[in-house]
């Protein structure tokens, strides 16, 4: 996922339509619901709503990071539609074709749908006794893995942006060799206020395989013979 693209957009990512936000609107209500569903009707865990927003948004390292992405692009998107109102020439300012506010809020919505969806496995599957697998970091892994797969593939949710993004960050590594306009210094200021997300990641990488291995271990001992 991107924040804008800074170079000029492809012809399928010129125009947007509302109707586009209906679907992941639709699917994050829907997965909401069950979250509230499974969680108001549990027998297995307390029924506090305090501890159902902190499952869902800041529990652990492994659930913030695709919030606080989710986050980022509904700022982008308001950063970009509060600049068209007052006539800013972003493309002017930013030294290429803008994407639409549109496009980008349409990203954050698809992202919050696939966060609320994983968020709903992990609250229904916590309902199962005897699981044999960690439903709580297994989801946040798992959903971890799609955004970036999602990052990676060549077309899908703006994909000449994200292209666009890749190539900023390159040339603000090799600076002074390449040039540097103001848009290199909105991505750099974006990547420093999300330094907090990279140290989850980081803290999620280093202790993830550990506590699946632990776990791993600790079910073959008890299954054994």
């Amino acid at each position: 996922m991107t924040l804008m693209g800074s170079k000029p957009r492809a012809v399928g990512e010129a125009r947007w339509s509302a109707a586009e936000l209906l679907t992941p609107l639709l699917a994050c209500a829907f997965a909401l619901g069950l979250v509230l569903a499974a969680w108001y009707t549990s027998v297995i865990h307390p029924h506090s709503t305090v501890k159902l927003v902190g499952k869902l948004l800041w529990k652990n390292a492994s659930v913030r990071p695709p919030v606080l992405l989710v986050l980022t692009l509904l700022g982008w998107a308001g950063v970009i539609r509060v600049c068209r109102s007052a006539g800013m020439p972003l493309d002017l300012v930013l030294g290429g074709s803008v994407q639409p506010a549109g496009a980008t809020l349409r990203s954050a919505c698809v992202l919050l749908a696939l966060v609320v969806g994983f968020r709903a496995a992990h609250v229904v599957a916590s309902e199962t006794p005897g699981l044999t697998w960690r439903p709580w970091l297994t989801t946040n892994l798992s959903l971890h893995l799609v955004i970036l797969l999602a990052a990676l593939l060549p077309a899908g949710l703006s994909g000449a942006s994200r292209r666009s993004l890749v190539s900023t960050l390159v040339e603000s590594v090799i600076a002074p060799f390449a040039p540097v306009t103001f848009w290199h210094v909105i991505v750099a200021d974006y990547l420093t206020s999300m330094a907090k997300a990279f140290s989850d990641l980081q803290l999620t990488a280093c202790l993830s395989p550990g506590i699946l291995a632990h776990y791993g271990d600790f079910y073959a001992t008890e299954h054994a013979g």
